[in-house]
């Protein structure tokens, strides 16, 4: 027992410092950017003015100062919300709160001073600009709000990219191959290669082993709640990506704050709950034509919280995943006919039924001749309704002729 509790304390202290080193270098691809201009009333440029940065779900702060152009930058924030203080002496203090920072993105936010006493302040509510024009990437983020709340079957955060219009999912994808890989689903981004992609979560690469969509066996990746948001990069990427001529992916975990969070989550899919597919039909094995077992089950939880309020912080998060399937696999096999050498094709032989006294093609003892799949009578071949276009032969002689197969 207390091996177990030593295991668990150890991994809770390696979290709490990586997430406390995380909170001091966190790395420029999964940062975000503050920056603009400050002003006075007349439009002149302040120089030596203190802006400050302010997490106000963690109380993690930074601080610039404007230079001889009046210009600010914050770098190195975590996604989330801020709170922007800019101060200097002779001025009054302006404040803009609810100023929401996303993955990867840099906000330009100017300000314009008022002459006054600096204990004097003015509060500002946050207007995001509408048009990027700090750079020239073209990317969507897909939010918290949309991971935690849209339907997603196995909770796979990858499944989401789609929700940018110029991701889609080939309709016809190789499960063999990508289970031998344990890959996702496969995905391609503005008409590039399904393996021209990246994947980065928290900076840190995760491309599967064929340099496909990431994920486990069962074809799922992380789960959504261990996510706090992603960004997915279309086109124009910064050279600190590099690497991939296709999208990029650039995925943040969550953190924990200054207050305790947690939860608890069981997700279910079985075969009670799933409609009939096509090919789930009666056969001698299963004459009532029930549906195969199937049986998941996905669990877990999350907690997060301070280590040293406003300084350091912890996040663990759990997914288990237990699924039990059988699948029905349709084969090709040879029709009863073709069993017995006869290589007419069952479909073409109901349209242009045998007339009487035509022999039936069969492989002969001496020669081991392949059947040869019937062709249509001549009188037919003018008919664009019945066979148009084929040659119409009648003979058992050609070798090579491929037996008649149904699926």
């Amino acid at each position: 027992m207390r091996e177990k509790i030593s295991f668990w304390m150890t991994a809770l202290l390696i979290s709490a410092a990586l997430s406390a080193i995380s909170s001091k270098s966190w790395g420029q691809a999964t940062s975000g950017i503050l920056s603009g201009v400050v002003q006075d009333q007349s439009q002149a440029v302040i120089v030596g003015a203190t802006v400050t940065a302010t997490n106000t779900e963690t109380g993690v702060t930074r601080t610039a100062v404007t230079n001889s152009a009046g210009r600010y930058r914050v770098g190195e924030l975590m996604p989330g919300t801020y709170q922007l203080t800019v101060s200097m002496d002779g001025f009054r203090r302006e404040i803009r709160r609810d100023i929401v920072l996303q993955v990867g993105q840099e906000l330009a936010l100017s300000f314009s001073l008022q002459v006054g006493e600096v204990e004097q302040q003015v509060e500002v509510t946050a207007e995001v600009p509408i048009v990027d024009t700090t750079t020239a990437v073209v990317a969507a983020v897909v939010s918290q709000e949309q991971l935690r709340e849209l339907p997603l079957n196995g909770r796979s955060f990858t499944d989401l990219i789609t929700l940018d219009t110029m991701a889609n999912t080939p309709a016809n994808q190789n499960s063999s191959s990508t289970g031998n890989y344990g890959s996702g689903k496969q995905l391609t981004v503005a008409g590039a290669r399904s393996d021209a992609n990246s994947f980065t979560l928290d900076g840190t690469d995760m491309n599967a082993t064929s340099n496909n969509t990431p994920g486990s066996a069962a074809g799922v990746q992380l789960g959504v709640d261990a996510i706090r948001e992603f960004q997915v990069i279309t086109a124009n990427a910064k050279a600190e990506y590099g690497r991939s001529s296709g999208a990029v992916v650039n995925a943040v975990t969550r953190s924990g704050t200054n207050d305790l969070h947690g939860s608890l989550f069981e997700f279910l899919r079985n075969n009670a709950l799933d409609a009939r597919r096509f090919i789930d039909l009666p056969t001698s094995t299963n004459p009532e034509g029930k549906l195969p077992p199937f049986k998941r089950n996905q669990f877990g939880g999350t907690v997060g919280g301070p280590v040293r309020p406003d300084t350091s912080f912890y996040f663990l998060a759990y997914e288990g995943l237990r699924q039990r399937l059988t699948e029905i696999q349709v084969r090709r096999v040879p029709t009863a006919a073709g069993r017995q050498g006869d290589g007419a094709d069952p479909v073409r032989l109901r349209q242009f039924p045998r007339e009487p006294g035509e022999p039936v093609c069969r492989a002969s003892d001496q020669d081991q001749r392949a059947p040869v799949p019937r062709q249509p009578p001549r009188e037919h071949l003018a008919d664009p309704t019945r066979g148009a276009g084929h040659e119409g032969i009648r003979s058992c002689g050609i070798t090579h002729a491929k037996l008649p197969f149904i699926g």
